[in-house]
């Protein structure tokens, strides 16, 4: 369900809540956007550090790396994190799709690109 997290943000779970109701269907748990307010507390608490943490990206290729986990202890100590080690399994999965979505996205703008190609339309000489 954290994979959708960043797969759906473009709809609300209220929103699809609704169409579900007024086209008279059973709501997909497939294909149910979720907002962070249905998750329990530690989950919502690593979303929020996993935002505040900063991207890590590959100079040479453009790849997106994952996030700087140097400062996620000042993190957790600023949200009186208690249960920390079930907190930082939660940024890492988040970490971890994050990622996932982030490279796929820009694997799949490289390939549009490509498929474009670079014409080179020369310039008329006069």
């Amino acid at each position: 369900m954290l994979s959708k997290h960043f797969e759906s943000q473009t709809k609300k779970f209220e929103e699809y809540i609704a169409v579900c109701e007024k086209l008279g269907k059973e709501p997909n748990l497939d294909k149910l956007p979720m907002d962070s307010v249905y998750y329990p507390y530690e989950v919502q608490v690593a979303l929020i550090i996993h935002e505040a943490l900063p991207d890590r990206w590959d100079g040479t290729s453009g790849s997106y790396m994952g996030k700087d986990w140097s400062c996620v202890d000042t993190y957790l100590d600023a949200y009186e994190v208690e249960d920390t080690k079930t907190v930082l399994l939660f940024i890492k999965v988040l970490d971890v799709s994050y990622s996932n979505t982030i490279n796929e996205s820009m694997n799949r703008e490289r390939k549009r690109k490509d498929s474009q190609g670079n014409k080179f339309v020369p310039k008329a000489t006069i």
